[in-house]
């Protein structure tokens, strides 16, 4: 591999971002019981939900029966969540995935997610759009975050971000 390589896969990951945000949508905004702050932290501002084993297992279940991953269950269900708060059904998220290095470790990312909520269909295919979401985004993800935030322009990208266990 040429030293050029990454620097060509950056590019085209580049215009993959490019392209996503500029047929995407603006940030939504999840109904608070306090006035949203001028800037965004999301070490300040969180919500952690711990689910209790049972409820674990039904997530992992519909998981196996979808043949996705716990995770894009748990990121559809927030998505479902906030299209209907928002009545928005495109939508952006955040998460985290490890930059690849070339290492074979990686730093975080910040990554940003596009989900489409159908108005129809099954849970199944759904979940396999979730899927397919956050692995498009994966495929994408050495870009770094601020090269993202700078192709959105002044408004943030999302306001909610949805870590995996």
């Amino acid at each position: 591999m040429s030293a050029l390589s990454p620097r060509l896969d950056v590019a085209q990951q580049t215009i993959f971002w490019e392209e996503q945000i500029a047929s995407g949508p603006g940030p939504f905004e999840l109904p608070t019981d306090e006035p949203r702050l001028p800037g965004s932290s999301f070490f300040r501002e969180r919500t952690a939900l711990h689910l209790a084993a049972e409820r674990w297992a039904s997530v992992s279940a519909l998981a196996i029966a979808s043949a996705t991953d716990p995770f894009s269950v748990v990121l559809g269900a927030f998505a479902l969540l906030a299209c209907r708060h928002t009545r928005q059904d495109d939508l952006w998220l955040g998460t985290v995935a490890l930059a690849r290095d070339g290492s074979g470790t990686g730093m975080p990312n910040l990554l940003a997610l596009r989900l489409q909520v159908p108005r129809g269909g099954t849970v199944g295919a759904f979940l396999a759009d979730v899927q397919a979401a956050v692995g498009a985004a994966s495929a994408n993800r050495d870009v770094p975050f601020a090269t993202v935030k700078a192709l959105a322009g002044e408004q943030p990208l999302f306001r909610a971000v949805v870590l995996p266990v």
